[in-house]
């Protein structure tokens, strides 16, 4: 007996543990003092391409990606761990218009349109406000990036002008700056894919390049 009553307070302990472990794993990381989960928003490197095989080529097309305006209604978070007491989550280094930017710049590249460096080589120029970036953390990770787009001609007039939105989820561990930049990855990259598969986005090009832009679902 004295035994078993000797191990007891180790037993309590194991199932106090196993209690605390949430539906996909335990806390891998935890915030910082100030109660902030801090995420690094480096886009990955080496990632799929989703650009759409059908979008026309346009050789003659010089394209510029302005700097995004971010005009979500709370610039400070990116998302929030609702699995206890909610834990918001910030960027630590990158802000979410410069990893959008990133990303539509690579896809676009991706689909065989030229890119600029500068406005001024431009002869359409591509604008972009930021509308939503989140993420929301629960049983699982469920991401959503949604932004305005409008394509302009070198002269200013809006050529296309829709807003496009991606999402993502995925099971992950809790409060993973992994999981939270791959999902961020795959809603951006989801986002810029239904942009680049509207059928109005490519004949805003106005057949700068050969043959007549192909016409096609997003899946939307």
């Amino acid at each position: 007996m004295g035994w078993v009553l000797a191990r007891l307070p180790i037993v309590a302990l194991v199932a106090a543990a196993i209690g605390s472990v949430g539906c996909d794993s335990y806390y891998p990381s935890t915030p910082g003092g100030d109660g902030v989960f801090r995420v690094s928003l480096a886009l990955p490197q080496s990632l799929p391409s989703v650009a759409p095989r059908s979008f026309p080529y346009a050789p003659a097309v010089h394209l510029f990606v302005a700097p995004i305006d971010d005009a979500r209604d709370d610039l400070s978070r990116i998302g929030v761990n609702v699995e206890h007491a909610p834990i918001p989550v910030v960027s630590a280094d990158v802000s979410p218009a410069e990893f959008l930017r990133h990303a539509v710049e690579r896809e676009l590249a991706d689909a065989g349109l030229a890119l600029v460096v500068r406005e001024d080589a431009a002869n359409f120029v591509l604008r972009v406000r930021l509308i939503r970036f989140f993420v929301e953390e629960g049983n699982t990770y469920h991401g959503e990036v949604r932004a305005a787009f409008e394509l302009h001609d070198a002269s200013g007039v809006v050529l296309y002008g829709a807003a496009v939105s991606g999402e993502a989820r995925q099971w992950g561990r809790s409060l993973s700056e992994e999981n939270y930049r791959e999902v961020f990855t795959r809603a951006s990259l989801d986002a810029t894919k239904n942009l680049l598969e509207d059928a109005r986005f490519q004949a805003a090009f106005g057949g700068k390049g050969p043959g007549a832009p192909a016409a096609h679902a997003s899946g939307r």
